[in-house]
């Protein structure tokens, strides 16, 4: 910011939100740019304007501008020649740091927020009957929760009642009763926790 002794603590020009939001989320310049414009234009970034800069356009070119409204034209004198130059009148605005970091986390932690698994997408051939891929979630589920069962025919009677209570033709128990002997434990387990 230019005159850091103008503005109150917690107020920034938006350029420097933008560099403190990308080194953050280590994202380049312009996606950083990008969110708090957004913030500033849904309202969700506090703004208020403090003045306005004059540059002619020669100055302008090339420099970032950051739009934040109308900017103005008009003409002024020209220190080179003494004659006059068109010059451009940016407005200047301050934001809170604090509501854009805190709007870019939200914006960051959507985009990376994990998305709710997807049922299984068809691949060809006939179609499956049953939600097995559901069943083998609530299999682990229960694992973690209540862990294994004492006996095979149990957990085969608690995935029947599953499948019952979410479909209205659920699969026959020698069905289920193939699908849990695939996945019962025979033999040593060969994943070990990490420490």
């Amino acid at each position: 910011m230019a005159d850091t002794a103008r503005a109150p603590a917690g107020f920034v020009e938006p350029p420097e939100a933008a560099e403190q939001i990308a080194s953050l989320h280590r994202l380049d310049i312009e996606q950083a740019r990008e969110i708090v414009t957004d913030g500033i234009q849904l309202g969700r970034i506090p703004a208020r304007y403090t003045g306005g800069k004059r540059a002619s356009v020669e100055e302008l070119d090339g420099k970032l501008i950051w739009s934040t409204g109308r900017m103005s034209l008009g003409f002024g004198p020209s220190e080179a020649d003494g004659g006059h130059v068109l010059q451009v009148i940016v407005p200047i605005i301050e934001i809170s740091i604090a509501a854009a970091l805190g709007y870019a986390a939200e914006v960051m932690g959507a985009a990376s927020a994990p998305k709710p698994m997807e049922p299984a997408r068809d691949r060809g051939g006939r179609p499956t009957e049953h939600d097995w891929r559901a069943a083998t979630r609530q299999l682990l589920l229960r694992m973690r929760d209540q862990g294994w069962p004492a006996t095979k025919a149990e957990l085969v009677a608690e995935l029947c009642d599953w499948f019952a209570r979410r479909n209205s033709e659920p699969p026959d128990e020698s069905t289920v009763r193939r699908f849990v002997s695939a996945i019962w434990p025979a033999g040593r387990c060969e994943l070990e926790p990490k420490r």
